[in-house]
């Protein structure tokens, strides 16, 4: 990915992300996570659990530091993400980390609304 590409992105605002996000993992068909033995965490202040998630490989890998060291991008199908884990994230009570950077969380919100978001974009590409 070139330079400015990856610091224009990580400088927008978190509805932005989310909304590059949403489009991106449209196009592509596939949403990107940090993993190795098991996927990346994170909690709130409240302990509130989310998996943060990405729309491109080198956007995840930045983020591989502190807790996450060592964790490599690994992409989710679109369909499954859909098909399965939303589903089991709704069931867990566990929320998606949209787009965090290095310096910052990213936006919390529920699977459902994920993919909700994704399925209305997929149908601008039908």
């Amino acid at each position: 990915m070139h330079p400015e590409k990856l610091k224009r992105a990580l400088a927008q605002l978190g509805d932005e992300r989310f909304d590059y996000l949403v489009r991106k993992v449209a196009d592509f068909e596939e949403i990107w996570c940090l993993a190795n033995e098991g996927w990346a965490s994170c909690a709130d202040d409240s302990g509130q659990v989310a998996v943060p998630m990405w729309s491109e490989a080198d956007f995840a890998a930045v983020c591989a530091t502190g807790d996450w060291e060592g964790m490599r991008p690994k992409p989710i199908e679109l369909v499954d993400f859909l098909d399965n884990w939303v589903p089991g994230m709704m069931r867990d009570n566990c929320m998606v980390a949209v787009f965090p950077t290095p310096s910052g969380r990213g936006v919390l919100v529920e699977a459902s609304h994920l993919g909700e978001a994704l399925e209305e974009e997929k149908k601008q590409y039908e």
